[in-house]
Protein backbone atom coordinates (compact mmCIF):
# COMPACT_ATOMS: atom_id res chain seq x y z
CA UNK A 1 0.00 0.00 0.00
CA UNK A 2 1.37 3.42 -0.92
CA UNK A 3 0.98 5.86 1.88
CA UNK A 4 -0.25 9.57 1.32
CA UNK A 5 2.62 12.16 1.37
CA UNK A 6 2.46 14.58 4.62
CA UNK A 7 4.28 16.88 6.05
CA UNK A 8 6.81 16.31 9.18
CA UNK A 9 5.38 17.25 12.68
CA UNK A 10 7.02 17.56 16.10
CA UNK A 11 3.84 16.20 17.94
CA UNK A 12 2.43 13.64 14.74
CA UNK A 13 -1.31 12.78 15.24
CA UNK A 14 -1.55 9.12 16.07
CA UNK A 15 -3.69 6.63 16.48
CA UNK A 16 -3.85 3.64 18.52
CA UNK A 17 -5.48 0.02 17.05
CA UNK A 18 -5.95 -2.19 20.44
CA UNK A 19 -8.47 -3.23 22.82
CA UNK A 20 -8.78 -0.49 25.45
CA UNK A 21 -10.50 0.38 28.58
CA UNK A 22 -13.37 -0.58 29.51
CA UNK A 23 -12.52 -3.72 28.09
CA UNK A 24 -10.79 -5.89 30.54
CA UNK A 25 -7.58 -7.12 29.72
CA UNK A 26 -3.97 -7.09 29.32
CA UNK A 27 -3.72 -5.41 25.79
CA UNK A 28 -5.99 -3.30 27.15
CA UNK A 29 -3.83 -2.08 30.08
CA UNK A 30 -0.79 -1.94 28.12
CA UNK A 31 -2.28 -0.12 25.17
CA UNK A 32 -3.78 2.67 28.15
CA UNK A 33 -0.53 2.76 30.20
CA UNK A 34 1.59 3.83 26.87
CA UNK A 35 -1.09 6.24 25.50
CA UNK A 36 -1.13 7.73 28.41
CA UNK A 37 2.06 7.99 29.01
CA UNK A 38 2.69 9.47 25.53
CA UNK A 39 0.39 12.33 26.33
CA UNK A 40 1.25 13.27 29.40
CA UNK A 41 4.86 13.71 27.64
CA UNK A 42 3.26 15.43 24.72
CA UNK A 43 1.15 17.87 27.10
CA UNK A 44 -1.17 20.62 25.04
CA UNK A 45 0.56 18.94 21.56
CA UNK A 46 -1.01 15.90 21.77
CA UNK A 47 -3.49 14.71 19.11
CA UNK A 48 -3.80 10.83 20.01
CA UNK A 49 -6.35 8.84 19.04
CA UNK A 50 -7.56 5.59 19.38
CA UNK A 51 -9.44 2.98 17.28
CA UNK A 52 -10.97 0.17 20.08
CA UNK A 53 -11.13 -3.37 19.31
CA UNK A 54 -14.01 -5.26 20.49
CA UNK A 55 -15.63 -8.54 20.55
CA UNK A 56 -19.14 -10.14 22.04
CA UNK A 57 -18.10 -9.91 25.20
CA UNK A 58 -17.17 -5.83 25.23
CA UNK A 59 -19.71 -2.98 25.62
CA UNK A 60 -19.58 -0.65 23.23
CA UNK A 61 -19.17 3.06 24.50
CA UNK A 62 -20.00 6.44 23.15
CA UNK A 63 -17.18 7.21 20.37
CA UNK A 64 -15.49 10.45 21.72
CA UNK A 65 -12.32 12.52 21.68
CA UNK A 66 -10.18 8.96 23.35
CA UNK A 67 -12.23 7.18 20.79
CA UNK A 68 -12.55 7.79 17.42
CA UNK A 69 -13.81 4.47 15.88
CA UNK A 70 -14.69 1.34 17.37
CA UNK A 71 -14.05 -1.71 15.25
CA UNK A 72 -15.91 -5.13 15.47
CA UNK A 73 -13.69 -7.12 13.52
CA UNK A 74 -16.24 -9.96 12.37
CA UNK A 75 -17.92 -7.40 10.03
CA UNK A 76 -16.20 -5.74 7.31
CA UNK A 77 -17.72 -2.66 7.43
CA UNK A 78 -16.82 -1.79 10.79
CA UNK A 79 -12.97 -2.51 9.74
CA UNK A 80 -13.43 -0.13 6.96
CA UNK A 81 -14.93 2.54 8.73
CA UNK A 82 -12.11 2.56 11.65
CA UNK A 83 -9.68 2.26 8.52
CA UNK A 84 -11.32 5.25 7.32
CA UNK A 85 -10.99 7.22 10.72
CA UNK A 86 -6.97 6.05 10.61
CA UNK A 87 -6.53 7.61 7.57
CA UNK A 88 -6.99 11.29 8.80
CA UNK A 89 -4.11 10.57 10.79
CA UNK A 90 -0.38 10.67 10.58
CA UNK A 91 0.63 6.95 11.47
CA UNK A 92 -1.01 4.30 13.28
CA UNK A 93 0.59 2.08 16.31
CA UNK A 94 -1.54 -1.60 15.88
CA UNK A 95 -1.51 -3.88 19.07
CA UNK A 96 -1.36 -7.63 17.54
CA UNK A 97 -2.34 -10.68 19.74
CA UNK A 98 -3.97 -13.29 17.88
CA UNK A 99 -7.85 -13.57 18.37
CA UNK A 100 -8.57 -9.96 18.91
CA UNK A 101 -8.58 -9.40 15.05
CA UNK A 102 -12.02 -11.61 14.93
CA UNK A 103 -12.08 -14.98 13.85
CA UNK A 104 -9.64 -17.23 11.87
CA UNK A 105 -6.87 -16.26 14.21
CA UNK A 106 -8.03 -12.59 13.82
CA UNK A 107 -6.82 -12.25 10.16
CA UNK A 108 -8.88 -9.18 9.91
CA UNK A 109 -5.70 -7.24 11.02
CA UNK A 110 -4.36 -7.96 7.22
CA UNK A 111 -7.34 -6.53 6.25
CA UNK A 112 -6.22 -3.51 7.82
CA UNK A 113 -2.97 -3.62 6.67
CA UNK A 114 -4.09 -3.87 2.68
CA UNK A 115 -6.28 -0.95 3.30
CA UNK A 116 -4.51 1.96 5.63
CA UNK A 117 -2.80 4.23 3.37
CA UNK A 118 -1.03 6.07 6.59
CA UNK A 119 2.62 4.40 7.92
CA UNK A 120 2.13 1.64 10.24
CA UNK A 121 3.74 0.25 13.33
CA UNK A 122 2.45 -3.47 14.49
CA UNK A 123 3.53 -4.03 18.10
CA UNK A 124 3.54 -7.92 18.09
CA UNK A 125 2.64 -9.33 21.36
CA UNK A 126 2.93 -12.82 20.93
CA UNK A 127 5.01 -14.66 18.65
CA UNK A 128 4.56 -18.36 18.11
CA UNK A 129 7.48 -20.56 17.90
CA UNK A 130 5.14 -23.64 16.79
CA UNK A 131 2.72 -21.43 14.71
CA UNK A 132 -0.13 -23.17 12.86
CA UNK A 133 -0.50 -22.80 9.29
CA UNK A 134 -2.98 -19.98 9.61
CA UNK A 135 -0.76 -17.89 12.51
CA UNK A 136 2.30 -18.08 10.34
CA UNK A 137 0.52 -16.27 7.23
CA UNK A 138 -0.83 -13.65 9.22
CA UNK A 139 2.17 -13.15 10.88
CA UNK A 140 4.24 -12.95 7.53
CA UNK A 141 1.64 -10.81 6.22
CA UNK A 142 1.77 -8.46 9.20
CA UNK A 143 6.15 -8.47 8.91
CA UNK A 144 5.77 -7.55 4.89
CA UNK A 145 2.95 -5.00 5.09
CA UNK A 146 3.97 -3.33 8.32
CA UNK A 147 6.20 -0.10 8.00
CA UNK A 148 7.65 -1.33 11.80
CA UNK A 149 7.53 -3.94 13.62
CA UNK A 150 7.95 -4.07 17.70
CA UNK A 151 8.70 -6.93 19.91
CA UNK A 152 8.94 -6.59 23.38
CA UNK A 153 11.57 -8.52 24.58
CA UNK A 154 14.82 -9.59 23.34
CA UNK A 155 13.37 -13.42 23.45
CA UNK A 156 10.39 -12.13 21.30
CA UNK A 157 13.28 -10.92 18.77
CA UNK A 158 15.26 -14.37 18.59
CA UNK A 159 11.70 -16.36 18.31
CA UNK A 160 10.94 -13.78 15.23
CA UNK A 161 13.93 -14.07 13.52
CA UNK A 162 14.48 -18.16 13.87
CA UNK A 163 11.30 -18.94 12.45
CA UNK A 164 9.89 -16.39 10.39
CA UNK A 165 11.42 -14.32 7.52
CA UNK A 166 11.78 -10.81 8.43
CA UNK A 167 13.79 -7.77 7.83
CA UNK A 168 16.04 -6.66 10.05
CA UNK A 169 15.97 -3.44 9.48
CA UNK A 170 12.03 -3.24 10.41
CA UNK A 171 12.02 -4.36 13.61
CA UNK A 172 13.01 -3.15 16.68
CA UNK A 173 13.08 -4.21 20.56
CA UNK A 174 11.07 -1.84 23.04
CA UNK A 175 10.11 -3.34 26.08
CA UNK A 176 6.72 -3.58 27.69
CA UNK A 177 6.62 -0.40 30.36
CA UNK A 178 5.94 -0.66 33.70
CA UNK A 179 5.19 1.81 36.10
CA UNK A 180 7.67 2.11 38.69
CA UNK A 181 7.04 2.37 42.54
CA UNK A 182 9.00 4.60 44.81
CA UNK A 183 9.13 1.46 47.51
CA UNK A 184 7.01 4.78 50.19
CA UNK A 185 4.09 2.62 50.56
CA UNK A 186 3.52 1.56 54.71
CA UNK A 187 4.08 -2.39 55.40
CA UNK A 188 0.13 -3.69 55.95
CA UNK A 189 1.85 -7.26 55.95
CA UNK A 190 3.56 -8.77 59.00
CA UNK A 191 3.80 -12.48 57.83
CA UNK A 192 6.10 -13.47 54.93
CA UNK A 193 4.23 -12.44 51.45
CA UNK A 194 4.02 -14.38 48.46
CA UNK A 195 1.88 -12.83 45.12
CA UNK A 196 0.41 -13.59 42.26
CA UNK A 197 -1.58 -11.55 40.25
CA UNK A 198 -3.21 -10.54 37.13
CA UNK A 199 -5.99 -12.33 35.32
CA UNK A 200 -6.66 -15.72 36.25
CA UNK A 201 -7.07 -18.98 33.93
CA UNK A 202 -5.41 -22.49 34.75
CA UNK A 203 -2.35 -21.29 31.98
CA UNK A 204 -1.17 -19.33 35.43
CA UNK A 205 -0.15 -22.84 37.02
CA UNK A 206 -1.40 -21.20 40.49
CA UNK A 207 -1.96 -24.71 42.14
CA UNK A 208 1.31 -25.03 42.02
CA UNK A 209 1.89 -21.88 44.55
CA UNK A 210 -0.86 -24.01 46.49
CA UNK A 211 1.32 -27.36 46.66
CA UNK A 212 4.23 -25.66 47.82
CA UNK A 213 2.27 -24.16 50.94
CA UNK A 214 2.55 -27.26 53.49
CA UNK A 215 6.36 -27.28 52.41
CA UNK A 216 6.29 -23.77 53.92
CA UNK A 217 4.72 -24.16 57.14
CA UNK A 218 7.29 -24.72 58.93
CA UNK A 219 8.38 -20.46 58.46
CA UNK A 220 7.49 -18.89 61.28
CA UNK A 221 5.14 -16.73 60.98
CA UNK A 222 3.48 -18.80 58.27
CA UNK A 223 3.80 -17.24 55.03
CA UNK A 224 0.67 -15.88 52.87
CA UNK A 225 0.04 -16.51 49.72
CA UNK A 226 -1.84 -13.88 48.24
CA UNK A 227 -3.72 -14.46 44.53
CA UNK A 228 -4.90 -11.13 42.87
CA UNK A 229 -7.76 -10.45 40.07
CA UNK A 230 -10.57 -12.11 38.25
CA UNK A 231 -10.96 -14.87 36.25
CA UNK A 232 -10.40 -13.45 32.27
CA UNK A 233 -13.22 -12.74 30.82
CA UNK A 234 -12.66 -15.02 27.90
CA UNK A 235 -11.92 -18.29 30.41
CA UNK A 236 -14.67 -17.35 32.23
CA UNK A 237 -17.35 -17.31 29.32
CA UNK A 238 -15.84 -20.94 28.79
CA UNK A 239 -15.77 -22.29 31.76
CA UNK A 240 -17.03 -20.34 34.64
CA UNK A 241 -15.06 -20.22 37.63
CA UNK A 242 -14.31 -23.99 37.20
CA UNK A 243 -10.37 -22.99 37.75
CA UNK A 244 -11.31 -20.85 40.82
CA UNK A 245 -13.10 -23.22 42.74
CA UNK A 246 -10.45 -26.07 41.79
CA UNK A 247 -7.70 -23.94 43.36
CA UNK A 248 -10.10 -23.25 47.00
CA UNK A 249 -10.74 -27.06 46.71
CA UNK A 250 -7.09 -28.04 46.15
CA UNK A 251 -6.00 -25.49 49.04
CA UNK A 252 -8.72 -27.04 51.47
CA UNK A 253 -7.45 -31.09 50.87
CA UNK A 254 -3.65 -29.50 51.44
CA UNK A 255 -5.10 -28.03 54.80
CA UNK A 256 -3.74 -24.69 53.56
CA UNK A 257 -6.69 -22.42 53.82
CA UNK A 258 -5.40 -19.94 56.33
CA UNK A 259 -2.03 -19.96 54.27
CA UNK A 260 -4.12 -18.64 50.80
CA UNK A 261 -5.39 -15.48 50.28
CA UNK A 262 -7.50 -15.24 47.46
CA UNK A 263 -9.34 -12.35 45.73
CA UNK A 264 -11.75 -11.78 42.44
CA UNK A 265 -11.24 -8.02 41.88
CA UNK A 266 -9.53 -6.21 38.86
CA UNK A 267 -6.81 -4.28 40.43
CA UNK A 268 -7.03 0.18 39.65
CA UNK A 269 -3.33 0.70 39.60
CA UNK A 270 -3.64 2.57 43.06
CA UNK A 271 -4.47 -0.93 44.55
CA UNK A 272 -1.90 -2.71 42.90
CA UNK A 273 1.04 -0.96 43.82
CA UNK A 274 -0.31 -1.03 47.66
CA UNK A 275 -0.36 -4.65 47.40
CA UNK A 276 2.96 -5.35 45.50
CA UNK A 277 4.79 -3.21 47.46
CA UNK A 278 3.69 -5.21 50.51
CA UNK A 279 4.74 -8.44 48.72
CA UNK A 280 8.32 -9.99 49.94
CA UNK A 281 7.95 -12.14 46.88
CA UNK A 282 6.23 -12.25 43.71
CA UNK A 283 5.43 -16.39 42.09
CA UNK A 284 4.95 -16.60 38.24
CA UNK A 285 4.35 -20.39 37.94
CA UNK A 286 2.99 -20.10 34.66
CA UNK A 287 2.43 -23.26 32.45
CA UNK A 288 3.54 -21.77 28.99
CA UNK A 289 7.04 -22.80 27.45
CA UNK A 290 6.53 -19.89 24.94
CA UNK A 291 5.76 -17.07 26.94
CA UNK A 292 8.09 -13.91 25.20
CA UNK A 293 6.43 -11.11 27.33
CA UNK A 294 4.66 -11.10 30.91
CA UNK A 295 3.25 -7.46 32.03
CA UNK A 296 2.71 -8.77 35.53
CA UNK A 297 6.60 -10.05 35.46
CA UNK A 298 7.55 -6.71 34.23
CA UNK A 299 5.56 -4.68 36.90
CA UNK A 300 7.07 -6.77 39.65
CA UNK A 301 10.90 -6.39 38.46
CA UNK A 302 10.24 -2.23 38.14
CA UNK A 303 8.72 -2.66 41.49
CA UNK A 304 11.71 -4.00 43.19
CA UNK A 305 10.32 -7.18 43.92
CA UNK A 306 11.95 -10.69 43.73
CA UNK A 307 10.67 -13.12 41.73
CA UNK A 308 10.23 -16.52 41.52
CA UNK A 309 8.81 -17.56 38.22
CA UNK A 310 9.21 -20.95 36.14
CA UNK A 311 11.45 -20.95 33.24
CA UNK A 312 9.27 -19.35 30.07
CA UNK A 313 11.42 -17.20 28.03
CA UNK A 314 10.50 -13.74 29.23
CA UNK A 315 11.38 -14.67 32.53
CA UNK A 316 14.80 -16.14 31.56
CA UNK A 317 15.63 -13.24 30.02
CA UNK A 318 14.86 -10.98 32.97
CA UNK A 319 15.69 -12.78 35.75
CA UNK A 320 19.16 -14.59 35.04
CA UNK A 321 20.75 -11.23 36.01
CA UNK A 322 20.11 -12.16 39.67
CA UNK A 323 16.48 -10.37 39.81
CA UNK A 324 14.64 -13.66 40.88
CA UNK A 325 14.96 -17.62 41.13
CA UNK A 326 14.13 -19.64 37.77
CA UNK A 327 12.59 -22.97 38.64
CA UNK A 328 11.57 -25.54 35.75
CA UNK A 329 7.71 -26.03 34.55
CA UNK A 330 5.92 -28.04 37.01
CA UNK A 331 8.80 -29.01 39.46
CA UNK A 332 7.13 -28.68 43.33
CA UNK A 333 10.43 -29.43 44.52
CA UNK A 334 12.35 -26.51 42.88
CA UNK A 335 9.57 -24.16 43.25
CA UNK A 336 9.27 -25.11 47.05
CA UNK A 337 13.06 -24.42 47.36
CA UNK A 338 13.10 -21.08 45.60
CA UNK A 339 10.06 -19.75 47.49
CA UNK A 340 12.22 -21.05 50.79
CA UNK A 341 15.05 -18.94 50.24
CA UNK A 342 13.81 -16.02 48.92
CA UNK A 343 11.48 -15.62 52.23
CA UNK A 344 13.78 -17.43 54.56
CA UNK A 345 17.24 -15.48 53.21
CA UNK A 346 17.96 -12.03 54.03
CA UNK A 347 20.69 -11.20 51.65
CA UNK A 348 19.61 -13.65 48.78
CA UNK A 349 15.95 -11.62 49.01
CA UNK A 350 18.32 -8.49 49.40
CA UNK A 351 19.97 -9.30 46.59
CA UNK A 352 17.60 -9.86 43.89
CA UNK A 353 15.75 -6.75 44.97
CA UNK A 354 18.70 -4.20 43.84
CA UNK A 355 19.25 -6.25 40.65
CA UNK A 356 15.65 -5.80 40.10
CA UNK A 357 15.68 -2.07 40.96
CA UNK A 358 19.24 -1.49 38.53
CA UNK A 359 16.53 -3.10 36.05
CA UNK A 360 13.62 -1.08 36.89
CA UNK A 361 14.72 2.42 35.74
CA UNK A 362 14.68 1.50 31.87
CA UNK A 363 10.93 -0.19 32.09
CA UNK A 364 9.61 3.21 33.17
CA UNK A 365 6.45 4.03 30.92
CA UNK A 366 8.01 7.48 30.51
CA UNK A 367 11.34 6.06 29.13
CA UNK A 368 9.19 3.64 26.77
CA UNK A 369 6.64 6.30 25.44
CA UNK A 370 10.14 8.24 24.74
CA UNK A 371 11.06 5.53 22.14
CA UNK A 372 7.65 5.28 21.02
CA UNK A 373 7.96 8.63 20.26
CA UNK A 374 11.47 8.28 18.81
CA UNK A 375 10.72 5.24 16.40
CA UNK A 376 7.39 7.32 15.18
CA UNK A 377 9.24 9.98 13.91
CA UNK A 378 12.46 8.11 12.67
CA UNK A 379 9.00 6.30 10.52
CA UNK A 380 7.85 9.12 9.40
CA UNK A 381 10.96 10.71 8.43
CA UNK A 382 11.44 7.63 6.24
CA UNK A 383 8.37 8.28 4.62
CA UNK A 384 8.57 11.91 3.95
CA UNK A 385 12.23 11.43 2.46
CA UNK A 386 10.06 8.67 0.11
CA UNK A 387 7.36 10.61 -1.06
CA UNK A 388 9.23 14.17 -1.75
Amino acid sequence: MEHKSWRLASSPSLGFVSTYPPTICGLAKFSHSLVSAIRKSRGENDSTRIVRVVNELDGFKEVGRDVVSIMDPSYATSILDSVEALNNLDIAVIQHEFGIFGPNDGDAVLTILENINIPTIIVLHTVPACPTEQQRKILQGILKLGDKIVVLSKAAYAGLEKNYQINKNKVHIIPHGAHVYKGNEKRINKRPSILTWGLIGSSKGIEWGIRALPHLRSIKPTPLYSVWGQTHPNVYAREGEQYRNYLASLSKELNVEDMLDMHGEYLDEDSLRTIVENADVVLLPYESNEQVTSGVLIEAVAAGKPVVATRFPHAIELLSNGAGLLVPHKDLLAMTSALYQLLMDTNARQSAQQQAQRVAATLDWSVVAGQYEKLILDVLGSTASAVA
